[in-house]
């Protein structure tokens, strides 16, 4: 609930701060190694880059990468996550004008969605495929 509380509270309130920072209890309360903790970490991870907090940012992404990366994909729920962190850094790489490391990692992402046989609504710069 308090993950749920935490994204309306960023985007509907616009209390970003407080949303933050009650990601970042939510996750002190999470086992590394559970899924949900790499799911509300890669919200705290949006949410950081929204906020300008660019060194939370780069240090979350770090350990996200690798953790996501470790993931067997074995379930929806683990495909999915790593589909939608590698999508959010895209988005990212994009936003920083970082074209050719944004086209190299959706180029991978769409291979890893057409490996599993799934589809995923992609948006760059507005544009959804």
């Amino acid at each position: 609930m308090e993950w749920i509380k935490s994204l309306i509270d960023f985007y509907f309130y616009g209390q970003k701060e407080e949303a933050v920072a009650r990601l970042e209890k939510v996750l002190s309360q999470l086992n590394v190694t559970d899924l949900i903790y790499l799911q509300v970490s890669n919200t705290l991870f949006n949410f950081y880059y929204d906020i300008e907090d660019l060194e939370s940012f780069n240090e979350i992404r770090e350990k996200l990468e690798y953790q996501v990366n470790q993931l067997k994909l074995n379930t929806i729920e683990e495909l999915n996550l790593s589909i939608k962190f590698n999508y959010n850094v895209c988005r990212y790489l994009w936003l920083q004008n970082n074209t050719e490391e944004a086209i190299t990692k959706i180029t991978d992402t769409i291979k890893q969605c057409k490996t599993y046989r799934t589809t995923y609504l992609v948006c760059i710069d507005g544009k959804c495929q």
